[in-house]
């Protein structure tokens, strides 16, 4: 009785070991031919990735061919493009505000869906090959029809811009987005008033500069809130 227990034991350990080595060796007849192949994986950014041709990363846009129609604005989902006029349009002048608006994009809400240079009716949006965008700051996410087409400049210059938009207010979020509003809603008010020649020309470059300054503000208080959350 006990050599029989013995050697049910005996059977039930090598089936343990049998199973243990089927463990071990049926994954690696799956992974050992990888050890042939190129990898998946690069060292970016020391290298970079190789791209489908139907890749979509973040907007670029080309000035020349953009009529302002405003499509893209109405077909992107996730309202991440406004418009941005020119310094020299009135925006009371409803014809040159439509004919000469631009878009704003903030790739922070961007869904890089397409849906945007589907709807443009002269291909002057495109998706570009960029995956590699980023930013300390929500406000360095969001770019300005300039920027959208190569051009550098600082960050004052950006939010001369963005300020006739409500993305900098939508970026902000939770408590600092109303704030933010009044801001881009004095601005508007303010250029208004500028055209109208309610305000000369020093005045509204120093009350602009006052609003620039809380923005960036604001915005440092939004990136310390991000940081340590």
């Amino acid at each position: 009785m006990r050599g029989s227990e013995e050697m049910e034991v005996s059977v039930n350990v090598r089936r343990e070991a049998v199973g243990h080595i089927k463990g071990v060796i049926t994954p690696l007849r799956r992974t050992f031919p990888y050890l042939f192949k190129r990898p998946f994986t690069v060292m970016y950014p020391k290298e970079k990735l190789r791209l489908s041709e139907c890749y979509r990363g973040h907007i670029v846009l080309e000035l020349d061919k953009c009529i302002g129609c405003g499509n893209c604005g109405r077909a992107c989902p996730n309202g991440a493009i406004d418009y941005v006029l020119p310094d020299d349009v009135d925006p009371s002048d409803r014809r040159q505000v439509i004919l000469r608006r631009r878009p704003a994009v903030d790739h922070g809400h961007c869904l890089m869906c397409g849906l945007c240079v589907e709807a443009c009716p002269k291909q002057a949006i495109h998706m570009s090959k960029n995956y590699g965008f980023s930013a300390s700051s929500r406000l360095h996410l969001i770019s300005d029809p300039y920027e959208l087409s190569g051009e550098e400049h600082g960050l004052r210059k950006k939010i001369h811009y963005l300020l006739q938009t409500s993305l900098m207010s939508k970026a902000a979020g939770r408590e600092f987005e109303d704030s933010v509003k009044k801001l881009e809603q004095e601005y508007q008010e303010l250029r208004k008033k500028r055209f109208a020649g309610e305000i000369v020309e020093d005045e509204f470059q120093r009350r602009e500069g006052e609003l620039i300054d809380e923005v960036i503000r604001i915005f440092n208080l939004v990136d310390e809130g991000v940081l340590k959350a």
